[in-house]
């Protein structure tokens, strides 16, 4: 299936968007557009060609990964923090799933980020907080590393990041 991939539009179609999760459902059909006029982060939707229907979706924005006294000590830097592009949110509609459709977006999305984003603004890792029975996948099929364990809205989240000096394009 060949996919085109796209910064959402008003054109585009995710009022029946389901991947199972409301959280990334409700964030697609109601907050991607607004946040991205807002310029809070850019969503890259993923329709078939010549359609408009969103059948996948990746959200990015700029991160930092702030550095404690003891980790700037160890790198022998003085920097506070280090750049990083985060990937906000990533889903694919169930009708999708199991697909190869999830690798293919999120090998996009790094590819996009390295070779798109990094020479304009620079950046040293790609980030992503995933959910912790999906943070396996992140790390087996794209070596993501685990960074650290965070909480927010009730919910505990994997914080993983990737060295984008080691984005091999296949």
């Amino acid at each position: 299936m060949q996919l085109e991939i796209k910064p959402i539009s008003k054109n585009h179609i995710v009022t029946n968007f389901d991947c199972g999760d409301p959280r990334l459902n409700d964030f697609i059909i109601n907050d991607a557009l607004r946040q991205k006029n807002d310029g809070w982060n850019t969503t890259y939707v993923a329709t078939k060609i010549e359609s408009n229907k969103v059948i996948g979706f990746f959200a990015l924005k700029g991160d930092l990964i702030i550095l404690t006294k003891k980790t700037k000590e160890k790198l022998e830097k003085d920097y506070c923090d280090i750049p990083a592009i985060k990937i906000g949110r990533f889903a694919v509609d169930k009708n999708y799933q199991n697909k190869g459709i999830g690798q293919y977006l999120m090998k996009y999305a790094m590819g996009f980020i390295v070779q798109e984003i990094c020479p304009l603004i620079g950046g040293i890792y790609i980030t992503l907080d995933a959910y912790p029975h999906k943070a396996n996948w992140y790390i087996t099929h794209f070596k993501y590393r685990e960074n650290t364990l965070i909480s927010y809205d009730g919910e505990r989240f994997v914080n993983l990041i990737f060295p984008i000096k080691d984005f091999k394009i296949e």
